[in-house]
């Protein structure tokens, strides 16, 4: 319905009302078309405002509410990531990693700590011990509401593989938030 009144009704509405402010078929006074012009714009101003606050209720509230198939993965390895800071300066890597930040990547790990990051989020910190003897940690930040309940049983060794959005690549590794937990597997 919001659609149907944002596309057709108030512009054909909007454009009708001016052209009878313009030529005055009631034959008005200047001030009788000022105040009425006054009073269309107010009215449109609290329809419009209307509107907004409908679609701002209907639209996800966070991140992780996005469809699954909106959802960009990047298509190299975390390491491959992490190699962009180990080979080149700050301010080139920076220009270089640019366009993977806020896509999603899969990344998984053994469990090193898992706590409250604030009212909003759980950390947990994942280490993976690689062949060529680097050790790269990640951090992830989950929302409060649901994880926390399933990340606060997890205990230290536990293997998982989480989905989550590039916030930070660093030489050593990755900070992603809006994570979610794919598969949790015992030591």
């Amino acid at each position: 319905m919001t659609v149907f009144l944002e596309k057709y009704l108030l512009p054909i509405l909007a454009g009708l009302s001016l052209v009878v402010l313009a030529t005055n078929p009631m034959h008005f006074s200047w001030p009788q078309r000022i105040v009425s012009l006054l009073v269309f714009l107010l009215l449109a101003w609290l329809v419009s405002w209307d509107i907004h606050r409908r679609n701002k209720k209907k639209a996800p509230s966070t991140e992780t509410e996005m469809k699954e198939e909106d959802r960009i993965f990047v298509p190299v390895k975390p390491q491959d990531l992490m190699k962009i800071y180990r080979n080149n300066t700050d301010i080139q890597a920076n220009q270089l990693a640019a366009s993977y930040m806020d896509l999603w990547i899969q990344v998984s790990g053994i469990v090193s700590e898992v706590s409250r990051f604030d009212d909003k989020s759980v950390s947990v910190s994942l280490n993976l011990s690689l062949s060529d003897g680097s050790a790269p940690g990640y951090f992830l930040l989950f929302p409060t509401k649901p994880w926390l309940e399933r990340l606060q049983i997890l205990p230290r060794g536990h293997s998982i593989t989480v989905n989550g959005q590039i916030r930070r690549i660093y030489s050593t590794g990755l900070t992603l938030w809006n994570c979610e937990l794919v598969e949790a597997v015992g030591k």
